[in-house]
């Protein structure tokens, strides 16, 4: 049976995907330090563990209703 490979990090666009954000809102968590990153060969690549700590911190429960802007 083959060995499974569990990552302990992933691309830029592959982070993004994994949170639902995108890769600019990634960039801003990463400036601000909730979510870590690291460079190896000219590649950012993001810990998974952060991705998950930063999920986990999120709160829970339904989300506030947005009003949207009468014209």
């Amino acid at each position: 049976m083959p060995e499974t490979i569990i990552p302990i990090a992933l691309s830029s666009a592959d982070a993004a995907k994994s949170l639902g954000v995108s890769r600019r809102t990634l960039a801003r968590l990463i400036a601000s330090r909730k979510i870590v990153a690291r460079r190896t060969a000219g590649r950012q690549l993001v810990e998974v563990a952060s991705l998950r700590a930063y999920f986990e911190s999120l709160p829970v429960g339904p989300l506030p209703r947005v009003e949207k802007a009468r014209r």
